[in-house]
């Protein structure tokens, strides 16, 4: 029994063994995921021009944005940049909901 159970340890691979064997394998794993998402023409979830485009512009005055679903609508923010009429700066001892 005990010659069982030594035998079975040498067996076993080292850590730093395994770990590369776990790289390798999902290196594999999401290269051929990639490969297989290009030749089916999946679009890229992230695109920077559509998702994310909300930014501080300061002083807009009705300035014309275009949404994702194509019309237009107007933008107005204030020095700060924010589309409100309150300042970025709180009035000491009045409670603010924006």
């Amino acid at each position: 029994m005990k010659r069982r159970r030594a035998a079975r340890r040498s067996r076993e691979l080292p850590i730093p063994v395994k770990l590369v064997f776990g790289l390798a394998v999902a290196l594999v794993v999401l290269t051929s995921a990639e490969l297989i998402a290009r030749q089916m023409n999946v679009a890229r979830a992230y695109q920077p021009d559509r998702i994310g485009g909300w930014h501080m512009l300061p002083a807009q005055d009705r300035a014309t944005i275009r949404s994702h679903e194509g019309h237009t609508f107007r933008l107005s923010t204030n020095e700060d940049g924010l589309r409100t009429t309150l300042q970025r700066s709180r009035t000491p001892g009045k409670a603010r909901v924006a």
